[in-house]
This record gives C-alpha cells, structure tokens and sequence, in this order.
C-alpha cells in the first residue's frame, strides 16, 4: 500500500516540474519581445537623426528611403497604404 502511496506522489511533483518548465516560456518570450521592440526603436531612432543631420545628401537619402521601408504611414479607413497615395 504504501509504495503504491509513493508513486502516486511521484507521478504528481513530475507533473508540477512539467507545468514549471512549460510557465517559463510566455516570460521568455515576452523578454525578447521587449527586447526585439528596443532594438527596432533604437534603429529607427538613428535612422531618424541620420536622415535629418547627415551631412552627405547620399546619407541623408539612404537613410530616408530605409526609413520609409521600416515606418509606413497609414492612410485614415486604409490600414498598411502609405500617406502618399492619399492624393
């Protein structure tokens, strides 16, 4: 009876270590999330600054036409479509 008693605990701690390991994976993937909306605000901040200071115009016009790739204005009642095509 008592071995019997045993297992059962065993079976049960196995299953919270699995929940344990499965309940860290949002936390990860929320890190490099933050992590990944970091890196895209810093690129596009020096982006920014780069298009509107460069002294070379070739820089300032590399770095606005990477600019318009990465931030895309949306058009009122049309989500995705540039401001451009407003016209």
């Amino acid at each position: 009876m008592e071995a019997k008693r045993i297992g059962a605990r065993r079976g049960s701690l196995s299953g919270r270590a699995e929940w344990g390991k499965k309940g860290a994976c949002p936390m990860v993937i929320g890190l490099l999330s933050a992590v990944a909306a970091v890196l895209y605000g810093a690129t596009v901040s020096v982006l920014a600054f780069t298009a509107t200071f460069a002294r070379r115009p070739a820089l300032r016009g590399a770095a606005r036409s990477t600019l318009a790739v990465l931030v895309r204005e949306a058009a009122p009642g049309r989500p995705g479509r540039g401001a451009d095509r407003l016209g």
